[in-house]
């Protein structure tokens, strides 16, 4: 995405910085989503349960 104004177009400065905040809070949702199916099998792994 560009911004454009009187004196040019310029592409903002953060978008892969945008992309990775994106990509991160993707994976966290995903990961809450999951995480009734994930709990039980991982405290077993780990030795809690």
């Amino acid at each position: 995405m560009r911004f454009c104004s009187a004196d040019g177009c310029a592409q903002p400065a953060h978008s892969s910085a945008t992309r990775l905040i994106l990509l991160i809070a993707t994976a966290m949702v995903v990961l809450s989503a999951l995480w009734g199916f994930i709990e039980q099998p991982l405290m077993r792994a780990l030795g809690g349960a």
